[in-house]
C-alpha cells in the first residue's frame, strides 16, 4: 500500500506575526499544513479542503494558495503583493525579521512532496513557485567584555565631588516668601455699634486623614451628559446627576434623570447622602 501524501496548502498562525517599521502593522510568516491527505494523489488534507472568505488570516479556511503556487492578493503573509504594498506605507521591518522570515518561507517551500515513506525521493521546486528573495544579515562587531577598573581613592572622592557640586547648581534654591503686610485696623467710632472680629492666625496646610479600615468602598462611574443647553456628571447605573464645573470637577447633586420624559426630578433625594 502506498503512503499518503502530505498536504501542499498554505497556512499560518496566530502567534507567528512580524511588524513593519511603524511597529503598528503586522504581516504573517509563511508555513505548510503537512497533513495527511484522504487519499494518494490528493494536494490537501480534509481540513484545508474548504475555502471561504473568511478575513482571518490564520483560519484554515482562509485561501492563501498551495506553496508551489503564487500567494493570493487578499494573503498579509511575507513576500506578497499586499506585503510588497505594506513595506512601501509603512517602512520595511528589521533586517532580523526579514531573514526569519525569509527561513520560514524557504522550510514551507523546500520540499513539496515530502511523504513519511524514508526511501521516497525529494520532488524539485515547481517552476511556478516564486523565488524567495535572499537579504545579507548584517555584520555585528563582537561586543568586547568591559573588565572592573579599580580606580585610586582620590580619583573616585575627586569625581563624587564633582557630581555633587553639578548637581548642587541643578537644584532650585527655594526664596523664602515675603511676610504680607499687614493693614492696620482702623478704630471705630465709639459711637458706633462694635462687633467682634475674630481673624484667623494659623490655617491647617494638610487635609485631615481618615481611617478606611472596615469600610466597603464603592467605585461609582460618572461620564459626561448633555440635557439641553446644560452638561452634567451622570451616574449611568442609577440615573443620578451632579453638576459639572470644570473638566474633571464634579458638583453638587442636582437630581435623578428620567430617560422616559427626559426630564430631571430634582425631588428625588441623593440616596448615596449619608446624612439622610
Amino acid at each position: 500500500m502506498l503512503p499518503m501524501s502530505l498536504c501542499l496548502s498554505r497556512v499560518t498562525e496566530r502567534h507567528t506575526i512580524l511588524y513593519f517599521a511603524d511597529q503598528k502593522h503586522k504581516f504573517f510568516l509563511e508555513q505548510r499544513c503537512n497533513r495527511p491527505c484522504a487519499k494518494e494523489g490528493d494536494t490537501i488534507c480534509v481540513s484545508c479542503s474548504t475555502k471561504t472568505n473568511s478575513t482571518i488570516q490564520f483560519c484554515r479556511r482562509f485561501n492563501h494558495g498551495l506553496v508551489h503556487e503564487p500567494l493570493t492578493d487578499r494573503s498579509h503573509m511575507f513576500g506578497s503583493n499586499w506585503y510588497e504594498d505594506g513595506v512601501r506605507r509603512y517602512g520595511p521591518p528589521s533586517d532580523s525579521d526579514i531573514a526569519m522570515a525569509i527561513e520560514y518561507q524557504k522550510k514551507a517551500r523546500s520540499i513539496i512532496h515530502t511523504e513519511p515513506d524514508k526511501e521516497a525521493k525529494v520532488s524539485s521546486p515547481s517552476p511556478s513557485m516564486e523565488p524567495v528573495k535572499h537579504t545579507r544579515k548584517p555584520k555585528v562587531a563582537p561586543k568586547v567584555k568591559e573588565l572592573p577598573v579599580e580606580l585610586p581613592v582620590e580619583v573616585v572622592t575627586e569625581v563624587k565631588n564633582e557630581v555633587i557640586a553639578e548637581v548642587a547648581k541643578k537644584t532650585p534654591v527655594k526664596r523664602p516668601r515675603k511676610p504680607k503686610a499687614v493693614t492696620p485696623i482702623k478704630m471705630a467710632d465709639p459711637t458706633m455699634v462694635q462687633k467682634e472680629v475674630v481673624l484667623p492666625t494659623h490655617m491647617e496646610q494638610e487635609r485631615e486623614m481618615i481611617d478606611i479600615d472596615g469600610f466597603d468602598i464603592e467605585y461609582v462611574k460618572l461620564s459626561v451628559f448633555t440635557l439641553g443647553d446644560n452638561t452634567y456628571f451622570r451616574d449611568a447605573k442609577k440615573n443620578k446627576l451632579y453638576k459639572k464645573i470644570k473638566e474633571k470637577t464634579i458638583g453638587a447633586y442636582v437630581g435623578r434623570y428620567d430617560p422616559l420624559s427626559e426630564t430631571i426630578h430634582t425631588d428625588v433625594p441623593d440616596s448615596d447622602d449619608e446624612s439622610m
